[in-house]
């Protein structure tokens, strides 16, 4: 289903395991439209950013921002954060 943000960001996924972060950013932000409160969809977006394939850490900082916003629990939004700026 359109709306099931699970199908989105289980595709985001797959393209990030096969190394194409364009696409997985694309999968990505569907989900995260869905479930916009959802720490993990941030998180996703920050990784797919950070990567060296797309390099916009600025977006991936922002990214990572909005999932500690919204109680990132695993704390992996701030030790990503923290990696940004080192």
């Amino acid at each position: 289903s359109a709306h099931d943000f699970r199908a989105w960001y289980g595709l985001g996924q797959a393209y990030e395991l096969l190394k194409m972060p364009y696409y997985a950013l694309y999968y990505y932000r569907r989900a995260a439209s869905l479930r916009p409160h959802d720490a993990r969809m941030w998180c996703a977006l920050g990784q797919c950013y950070m990567s060296e394939q797309v390099g916009a850490h600025e977006m991936a900082i922002r990214c990572y921002q909005r999932a500690i916003e919204h109680h990132d629990p695993d704390g992996i939004a701030l030790h990503m954060l923290a990696k940004l700026y080192e």
